[in-house]
C-alpha cells in the first residue's frame, strides 16, 4: 500500500525538469513503490491525473482515473485507474476544443487549456506490457 506525499506546487523545478524514461525491462519494487504512492496521493486529493514529479520523482510515470459522476468536463468518461509508463501521444486530427482545467499543482486555479479533439496514446504498464 502506499503513502499520501506532498503534491509539489508551482514554482518547483521539478515540475519543469525533463522526466527520465523508465527501463520498461526493469520495473522493480522502487518503481511499483512510486505507482503506489502516486495512487494514494490522487486519490486522497480527487483529482483525475498526476505525475510522478507531482510527488517529487523526476520518472515518465502518469496516473489517470475518472469518475463521470464527479466530473464536470464536456463528454466525461469513466476512466478507471490506469497507469502510464514513458507516455508518448500524438494527435490524429488537428480540429482542437479550448475547456477549463485544474490542476494539483497548481491549487484553486483553473484555466482555459487547449487539446485536440482526438488523440492517440502509447505507453507501458507496471507490468512492462505496451498499450496504445
Amino acid at each position: 500500500m502506499g503513502r499520501v506525499l506532498q503534491v509539489r506546487q508551482v514554482g518547483d523545478p521539478i515540475l519543469t525538469t525533463v522526466c527520465e524514461e523508465v527501463n520498461i525491462h526493469h520495473i522493480d519494487k522502487s518503481i511499483i513503490e512510486i505507482i503506489e504512492d502516486m495512487k494514494e496521493t490522487l486519490n486522497f486529493t480527487g483529482g483525475f491525473g498526476i505525475a510522478a514529479p507531482q510527488i517529487g520523482v523526476n520518472k515518465r510515470i502518469i496516473i489517470i482515473q475518472v469518475d463521470k459522476d464527479k466530473c464536470t468536463y464536456l463528454d466525461c468518461e469513466d476512466i478507471p485507474t490506469t497507469v502510464m509508463i514513458n507516455p508518448v501521444w500524438r494527435n490524429l486530427s488537428e480540429e482542437t476544443y479550448i475547456e477549463y482545467e485544474g490542476c494539483l499543482s497548481v491549487p484553486s486555479i483553473r484555466g482555459k487549456v487547449e487539446r485536440y479533439h482526438d488523440i492517440e496514446v502509447t505507453y507501458y504498464n507496471e507490468k512492462g506490457e505496451k498499450n496504445n
